[in-house]
């Protein structure tokens, strides 16, 4: 159990803000023992799954302003849980590591907690080569180089492939410019 102490009464009688009820409205307002998530160079999205009741997230350019309102500021209080999606993501090397020890210290829980596969790694730079096999690049090369629309050709072909899309930068060096057939050599 969580153990409330009160602060001394104001001086001023006309300013009543300690009394029970509204520290126990503030008490649960808050949440004691809530969830906090911080995110450093990742999307709000991963932390969706986690139920968490604040959401702390820094870019690289913010220079971890978000971390210090958490640490700093009243973000995190004791008996709550931060979770973060790598310990990495408090800092580099020695700094996370003393970071991580003075959120400790204030009571807070750290919880690391992996992400989906699918998350973790997205795929960076040009789309891979088409390897469709003859006849199915005929059926996708007939469709490059009819009349219909581009972005109807882009999504059969993505079907016709089994894949999630398929850009026209693919289209162009599988089937040649647009109207234009490619000559097999």
């Amino acid at each position: 159990m969580f153990c409330l102490q009160r602060k001394k009464k104001e001086t001023n009688p006309q300013r009543k803000i300690n009394t029970p009820i509204v520290e126990l409205f503030a008490l649960r307002s808050y949440g004691v023992g809530m969830i906090i998530a911080y995110l450093f160079n990742r999307p709000k999205a991963v932390a969706s799954d986690w139920d968490a009741g604040k959401v702390f997230i820094d870019a690289p350019g913010t220079m971890r302003l978000e971390r210090e309102d958490m640490i700093n500021n009243g973000g995190l209080r004791a008996g709550d849980t931060l979770v973060l999606a790598a310990m990495s993501d408090l800092g580099r090397g020695a700094e996370a590591r003393s970071l991580a020890g003075l959120i400790e210290r204030m009571g807070v829980t750290i919880e690391v907690r992996a992400l989906d596969a699918i998350r973790v790694k997205k795929k960076s730079g040009r789309a891979a080569h088409m390897r469709p096999d003859p006849t199915q690049k005929r059926q996708i090369c007939a469709l490059w180089s009819s009349a219909i629309e581009q972005k109807h050709v882009l999504e059969r072909a993505a079907k016709i492939m089994g894949v999630d899309a398929v850009t026209r930068n693919q289209m162009n060096r599988l089937c040649g410019p647009r109207h234009k057939p490619k000559e097999d050599l």
